[in-house]
This record gives structure tokens, C-alpha cells and sequence, in this order.
């Protein structure tokens, strides 16, 4: 087990007084098997009624209600968390040889995670094709290729921009974000009929300092043997402890960790900056905050 402290704060300036609508916040880790959150703590400046509860993808979402009228929005999240999923799936001698794609009423029940969004007459590069008759042990080792291709070959870069690009488009600049490689190895292997979701969280990892410290984002593919496993292109391999997972949906457009909005005079400006601090509680590795900005 180790401690994980996330600090993550996002700051909104309006030029003239406003009145804010119902905000959405996608902040707290997902609490389950592998991830125990021992602390937590939601700061929202100006004072606002807040209602919990769990969205169609069963992610804990935060509702914030505002009265008064300002000029200015910021909301600080405070977690320590403890993480135990340290050294990705297990897979035992009988697992590894059953059958990795799920069938009958399980790859029905899947079909929200199937659907593809770019064209489907585009020819696939040869590393992105997973075949649908592998074991989960030809499985596991595929995804592990195809994650490091793209970390190997394609150029990270944060784009301060909103929303993912197209698959194509990342295939054809090779260059794109965490949230774009994601999608990118989601739409290939939605090609192939394999069930995979979006999911949004924290990378904490001295050795991916370009992506850790900020919010980060990753896929989840399920594999009938082993539920869903997470499989992370920027770092190229599989989830193996350095993510720390919010919120999962079946496509990007639907996890922004705040949405919301405001009613003002005519012409009325903002702007938004987030910054986010993670660090190891208890890691000897570890001796500093990683801290980005986006």
C-alpha cells in the first residue's frame, strides 16, 4: 500500500460580476478494491450547496449550487489517498489461456463501449490491429506493444485546447495529448469490436514528468477473464500504480472534471487556470511534489 496526496485547484476570474449556474465537478478518486480514499476535502469560494451522487457511470460527481453573485470562482479539492493496485492484472496459469473477448449477453451489455466515431473505411496501421481470438495472455502483451508504439513513436504535447482530436488526425500529425492518445487507441480497438471506456484521473510519476502532476487520462479495455484493465499510451504500458483513476464514460466529451456556467452582462470575459500537486506520502523514491499547470 502507499499514500497518495492530491491537491488540485481550479481558479475562474470574470472582468464584471456574474451570476453562476449549477456546476459539475468530477473530483473524487474512484473509491473501490484498489484505492481507499482515507481523506478528503471540497473548498468552494463563493459559499455554495453542494449535492453528491453518482452519475450513469456510477462516477461520484459533486452538483454546486451558488446564491450570490461574483466576480471571481475557485475550487480547491484536497485528497490523501491509499493506493493498493500496484502491479496491474493478475493473471493465473488458467486465466492467461481463457478467451480475452467477452461474448453472449456480456459483450451485449458492453455495446455503449464498442461504438466507434471515425469513419470505419480507414485502413488501420498493422500495430493497431488486436485480433478478436487471442487469450488474455496475448492480450495483455499486445496492448503492452501497441501503448509503447504510441509512447515510442508519436510526440506528447499539452494542448491547452478543449476536447480530443480525431483519431486521424493524431495518426497523421503523430503528435497529441494523453486524452488524445487515449482516444486514439480506444477507436482502434473499437474497430475491432473490443469494449473500451475513457478514464480521467491523476498520473503521479517521476518518470513521465511531461504528464504527471495534472489531471491525466487513460483507457480501460474489458477482457472477459479480467474485467476491465487499464492500459495507459502515454506512459506505454498498462496501469501499474502511478494512476489514480476519477471518473470512467464511454467517450471523452462526457468527463470534463468541472462544468458549468454563468449569466453576466453582454460580452462579459474569463479566465480559467488549474493547477494540480501529487506526490507519494510515503514513498522514498519520491521527495518532491510534481506540479503542472493546464
Amino acid at each position: 500500500m502507499q499514500l497518495v496526496s492530491i491537491l488540485h485547484t481550479t481558479a475562474y476570474e470574470f472582468d464584471r460580476t456574474v451570476q453562476l449556474g449549477p456546476h459539475q465537478l468530477y473530483l473524487r478518486p474512484r473509491d473501490g478494491f484498489d484505492l481507499r480514499i482515507s481523506s478528503s476535502r471540497l473548498d468552494i469560494s463563493p459559499t455554495a450547496s453542494v449535492r453528491w451522487m453518482r452519475d450513469l457511470f456510477n462516477n461520484s460527481v459533486a452538483e454546486a449550487s451558488f446564491n450570490q453573485p461574483t466576480d471571481r470562482l475557485i475550487i480547491t479539492s484536497q485528497i490523501v489517498a491509499e493506493q493498493y493496485y500496484q502491479c496491474g492484472p493478475q493473471l493465473g496459469i488458467e486465466t492467461a489461456k481463457n478467451p480475452a473477448m467477452a461474448s453472449g449477453h456480456t459483450l451485449k451489455a458492453l455495446a455503449a463501449f464498442q461504438q466507434a466515431a471515425d469513419p470505419e473505411d480507414t485502413e488501420l496501421p498493422d500495430w493497431l490491429h488486436l485480433d478478436q481470438h487471442v487469450s488474455c495472455a496475448e492480450a495483455i502483451d499486445r496492448l503492452i506493444e501497441m501503448a509503447s508504439h504510441i509512447k515510442a513513436h508519436f510526440h506528447y504535447t499539452k494542448r491547452e485546447e478543449p476536447g480530443v482530436q480525431s483519431a486521424l488526425e493524431t495518426l497523421s500529425q503523430g503528435s497529441g495529448s494523453c486524452r488524445d492518445f487515449t482516444w486514439l487507441l480506444m477507436w482502434a480497438l473499437r474497430r475491432h469490436h473490443w469494449p473500451t471506456r475513457f478514464v480521467t484521473g491523476y498520473l503521479v510519476s517521476e518518470a513521465h514528468p511531461d504528464a504527471s502532476g495534472a489531471t491525466h487520462a487513460w483507457l480501460e479495455i474489458f477482457l472477459d477473464a479480467l474485467g476491465w484493465v487499464g492500459v495507459d499510451p502515454t506512459c506505454g504500458d498498462l496501469v501499474r500504480g502511478k494512476q489514480i483513476a476519477v471518473a470512467t464514460s464511454a467517450n471523452p466529451d462526457q468527463l470534463p472534471p468541472i462544468a458549468g456556467s454563468f449569466v453576466g452582462p453582454t460580452q462579459t470575459e474569463s479566465r480559467m487556470s488549474v493547477s494540480v500537486e501529487t506526490a507519494f506520502i510515503n514513498s522514498p523514491n519520491v521527495d518532491a511534489h510534481l506540479t503542472s499547470n493546464r
